[in-house]
């Protein structure tokens, strides 16, 4: 663990908001540090930025259900509810996530209303958009 995450992991924010930039100059294609850099951003409650960083890391990682997560709770902290569908939907269709467990709140709700609606559809649909 780097200790960019291990800073954020004592909730301090600041430090590790100067730790992750420094390890993003040395590996800008790192998924993980994007993700980080989110997480810390968030603790400034710098949307902005980390929004933008939660899309890096979903750029270089296209299956990275944890940043789908983060960016679907920016989303419905900005009343950008179907965005944040979206993005929740993104995080539970990936098998290896697919642990309600994992999902924040907005997600495990998503999920529930999944599991639950799947009972009220006409066989032989998926429930998704243009299905």
């Amino acid at each position: 663990m780097s200790e960019g995450s291990l800073a954020l992991r004592a909730g301090d924010s600041g430090l590790a908001l100067d730790l992750l930039l420094k390890a993003e100059k040395e590996d800008p294609e790192n998924p993980h540090i994007h993700y980080n850099l989110g997480i810390a951003y968030l603790g400034k409650d710098l949307l902005d930025k980390s929004e933008q960083q939660f899309k890096e890391a979903i750029r270089l990682k296209p299956d990275f259900s944890e940043a789908y997560n983060y960016l679907g709770r920016i989303y419905l902290y900005r009343g950008q509810t179907e965005a944040a569908i979206q993005c929740f939907q993104k995080a539970l269709n990936n098998v290896l996530y697919n642990n309600p467990e994992r999902l924040t709140t907005p997600g495990r709700s998503l999920h529930d209303q999944e599991r639950i609606c799947q009972g009220c559809r006409p066989a032989g649909t998926s429930g998704q958009a243009g299905s």
